[in-house]
């Protein structure tokens, strides 16, 4: 016997299509064998299906609960429906009932959604909807309102007292309060504050000198806190200053004074000169070798009066007046 002809042996027929199968099954109706492709009922075209479609459950005609026909009370089928039905009848509609099992549902007033979840602080068991505690209304909810309730009136008074005491004080302190309003407001004036300046990082901490920059008054641009090299000369300061500050820088191109930057040193308002390194000019005194020193960034040969005198203003923390300057005939200084 060949091995082709022993693996058709070792197979089950279905009775359905023909072929042979490893996985062929029995029908618990029909009791024909059929591969899983027809297994089905209605795949193989079940003869015997009719007495699942026609089996009925008995109901009582009192209480109309559903019956258990298939209980066992050593009687043969014919007899035993209807001695089940007459005995079920007898017990009060008690006995032999089908007891079907109730959806378990929300506890939450009339919700018929299933439950799934029970809470922590109501120990109630609920549907996805109403989980959380403030969907179902919790007791733990209601509590902690209460002692919330009780806490704030008690600290009422409290918080009136210490509110009444802070008033008390800003009005015994409110000169004070005004000139440090007043310090803070120039301070805000600066671009960046002191404790970060902007300069080259690879500068030596010995090499270093601190400015605070005034850029021209017609580019609108807030001073700001630097720092610069001793060994560099004015010239490369001011190239520094106005590429911060987006400015047209047109010292290498034009002779006319009015179109040249010029820096100049605050409060004495005195020019730096160009060739000179920081170092020297700290030397002659122009810039303070401690303390806050500031420089000003401006164009034409000589500063303005009214421009200088703001700039020391905001350095002394005291209020600045706005000035005009419609009136030069300098063009535009910021780069667009």
């Amino acid at each position: 016997m060949s091995s082709s002809t022993q693996d058709e042996f070792d197979q089950e027929q279905c009775e359905k299509c023909g072929q042979h199968h490893l996985l062929t099954k029995r029908c618990q109706l029909c009791h024909h064998k059929f591969c899983p492709d027809h297994l089905r009922l209605e795949l193989h075209e079940c003869s015997e299906a009719w007495r699942i479609r026609n089996e009925r459950v008995p109901v009582c005609p009192l209480c109309g609960k559903m019956i258990d026909d298939k209980a066992n009370v050593g009687l043969p089928e014919d007899q035993r429906i209807n001695y089940i039905v007459s005995q079920h009848i007898e017990s009060g509609c008690k006995r032999f009932v089908i007891e079907m099992r109730k959806k378990k549902l929300c506890e939450f007033d009339e919700c018929d959604e299933k439950r799934m979840m029970r809470c922590k602080k109501c120990r109630k068991w609920l549907c996805l909807k109403h989980r959380h505690q403030e969907d179902h209304d919790c007791e733990s909810l209601e509590k902690n309102q209460k002692k919330s309730h009780g806490w704030s009136q008690a600290l009422n008074p409290i918080l009136a007292r210490a509110r009444e005491a802070r008033r008390e004080r800003a009005a015994k302190n409110s000169t004070t309060t005004s000139s440090i309003s007043m310090g803070r407001k120039a301070l805000d004036v600066f671009e960046n504050s002191s404790g970060d300046p902007i300069g080259q990082k690879s500068i030596e901490m010995h090499d270093r000198v601190y400015l605070d920059v005034f850029l021209p008054y017609r580019s609108k641009k807030k001073p700001y806190h630097a720092f610069f090299s001793l060994k560099w000369p004015v010239g490369k300061v001011l190239d520094k200053i106005a590429a911060h500050g987006k400015l047209h820088n047109l010292n290498a191109t034009t002779s006319d004074p009015s179109q040249r930057l010029v820096l100049y040193a605050l409060p004495s308002g005195a020019p730096l000169p160009m060739s000179d390194k920081l170092q020297n000019c700290m030397d002659l005194g122009l810039i303070k070798k401690r303390g806050r020193t500031a420089v000003i960034l401006e164009y034409g040969p000589s500063l303005n009066e009214e421009v200088q005198e703001m700039a020391v203003n905001v350095l002394n923390g005291k209020n600045s007046k706005v000035i005009d300057l419609t009136g030069d005939n300098s063009s535009d200084c910021v780069v667009q």
